[in-house]
């Protein structure tokens, strides 16, 4: 497979920098957007918080429908899932086994009992997000990261990850400040790890599969 060359330097600091302030002001511009559409919006099951992520995961998929290939929409190729078989089983099992030891005997789990909007519908609005519409938009200008083992630090996947820990910065107002720490190494790390199954397989639903399973489980452990 011939990977195209990267776009001029200029062009990939331009779409980065535009990338890294979109993740950075997402979440106060959506809240924003919330403020004006939730009165008139019903709240299934009592929970407050689903007019915001229904929203993020609006907009994540109409993102991705600009470019669907391009975002992983599809399930890839069935030979690169075959060929992946045993790296997948690994980078899926691991982050859950984490939530399942190391999270849950944290001294502070700020998610326990969290509600199904943030570990369901949330976590799909955010895959669509950082592993469909900025991994694509990302790729037009880096080139599409290669399946070998030196893909694995490709900008494509660093600076995807770098934007999913930036979303995060709200979370200071609510975190305590050891607990945001935690999270501004484990977010980074994990946005790099999951996305590895993106780029092997070329579909964003086993990130989707992965980040449900891990949020619902930092709900429960």
């Amino acid at each position: 497979m011939v990977h195209p060359s990267p776009a001029p330097v200029t062009r990939r600091i331009a779409v980065t920098a535009a990338l890294l302030a979109f993740a950075a002001l997402n979440r106060a511009l959506l809240a924003d957007l919330v403020i004006v559409w939730a009165p008139y919006f019903p709240e299934p099951f009592d929970e407050p918080r689903f007019p915001n992520d229904l929203l993020f995961l609006i907009e994540g998929l109409a993102l991705c429908a600009l470019t669907p290939r391009k975002a992983g929409l599809g399930l890839g190729q069935a030979e690169h899932w075959r060929r992946f078989a045993v790296p997948l089983a690994v980078v899926f099992a691991l982050p859950p086994l984490l939530a399942a030891t190391v999270y849950a005997h944290c001294t502070s789990r700020p998610f326990h009992g969290a509600t199904w909007s943030m570990w369901l519908v949330q976590s799909a609005a955010q895959e669509f997000f950082f592993s469909g519409f900025v991994y694509a938009r990302l790729s037009e200008v880096y080139g599409e990261p290669p399946r070998n083992w030196r893909g694995a630090a490709h900008p494509v996947l660093l600076l995807s990850a770098l934007c999913f820990a930036v979303w995060h910065w709200p979370n200071v107002r609510w975190l305590t400040p050891s607990y945001m720490v935690f999270q501004f190494v484990y977010a980074p790390l994990g946005g790099w790890w999951g996305v590895q199954m993106r780029r092997w397989t070329g579909s964003l639903w086993p990130c989707v599969a992965n980040h449900v399973l891990v949020n619902w489980m930092a709900t429960v452990v």
